[in-house]
């Protein structure tokens, strides 16, 4: 009977990865905000309100699509 050859860390790191890329997501809690203003908490923050948002151009409107209409 022939002995099996243990697998490198070079074939397992690709299950690696991604088990700690799940792990991240799962253990971050509610989710991942880029910008502050994104988060729906936020949403009345004074930062988040023109004119302070906008010239960094990350004033809620313009970072995600609220769904009203001009």
């Amino acid at each position: 009977m022939k002995k099996r050859e243990p697998k490198s860390l070079l074939t397992l790191l690709p299950a690696i990865l991604i088990v700690a890329v799940g792990a991240a997501f799962y253990l971050s809690g509610d989710g991942y905000y880029r910008y502050p203003c994104q988060d729906p908490e936020n949403f009345t923050n004074p930062e988040c309100q023109p004119p302070a948002c906008l010239a960094a151009e990350d004033c809620t409107n313009m970072l995600i699509d609220l769904g009203e209409t001009q």
